[in-house]
């Protein structure tokens, strides 16, 4: 059966199962006036090739009755959350830069990078440094940083495996990981997931894994986020945030070496 596993990517040097990579960083407090910044970096980032681009307007609906009378009234409340700036190669997205004020109910916000066609680390770093550390970098506004996460989504096939074929769990994850609980490889034939959430004194771990016979699909999400001790200003702590996103990509890197066995990770170039 696992000679019918392959990763999603295999039109690169290097085969590998990313279908998803992203960085994000979290504030405080929400970024003032996005609109200013938007039209700030637009000609900049169209430079660069984030030719598609876009504010993210909130409508909100207020309905109110008028002097006890029964009388409906409403108005409508338009707010700009944020952006989103997407680069396309050869017609097919490549990165989604967002920035976003969230909800009241937490008063942050985040700016995040998205990598739909992985091909290293060192690239999407790289696509890292020249596009979010130069905004966070603006002297016309004071970033402070308060966490940051790293996201992976990987993703395996088996369609061109014989008809009724079904994925043996045993052969693709290592049973002793300690990752995966004896449920896990004693579930059902069809489908199967499992969800862990891991919450620690500075970070948070999460992994989503599941698998399909039917649809031939294994999909992977690792999610890993690291909270700083106390609320940095961006300007001073590139080096920093260097160093701590290439230690969340390790714990990636870690954590995919641990789940599979030796001949899967022989598909995307990894060693025990």
């Amino acid at each position: 059966m696992i000679e019918y596993i392959n990763p999603i990517r295999q039109d690169s040097d290097v085969s590998n199962a990313i279908k998803l990579a992203k960085v994000v960083f979290f504030f405080p407090q929400e970024v003032i006036s996005p609109e200013e910044l938007y039209n700030g970096i637009k000609t900049e980032l169209e430079s660069e090739g984030y030719s598609k681009n876009a504010l993210h307007i909130e409508n909100n609906l207020n309905f109110k009755i008028q002097n006890g009378a029964g009388i409906l009234s409403n108005t409508l409340n338009q707010k700009i959350k944020g952006f989103l700036f997407e680069k396309y190669t050869n017609g097919s997205k490549e990165y989604v830069l967002k920035l976003e004020n969230q909800s009241a109910t937490f008063s942050r916000s985040y700016i995040s990078l998205e990598l739909f066609k992985y091909e290293s680390w060192a690239l999407f770093k790289e696509e890292v440094r020249k596009v979010i550390t130069k905004i966070l970098s603006n002297d016309k506004y004071s970033f402070y940083i308060i966490a940051t996460t790293i996201e992976y989504i990987d993703e395996f096939q088996w369609i061109s495996a014989p008809p009724d074929t079904k994925i043996k769990l045993g052969d693709v994850f290592e049973e002793n990981s300690g990752l995966l609980n004896k449920n896990f490889f004693e579930g059902s034939e069809i489908a199967g997931q499992i969800i862990q959430i891991n919450k620690m004194e500075d970070k948070e771990v999460q992994y989503n894994i599941s698998y399909h016979n039917g649809a031939r699909i294994l999909t992977i999400r690792h999610i890993e986020t690291s909270e700083l001790a106390k609320p940095q200003y961006a300007k001073d702590i590139n080096g920093e945030l260097s160093s701590l996103i290439d230690t969340l990509h390790n714990n990636n890197k870690q954590f995919i070496t641990d789940l599979l066995t030796s001949p899967m990770l022989d598909k995307i170039g990894l060693k025990k």
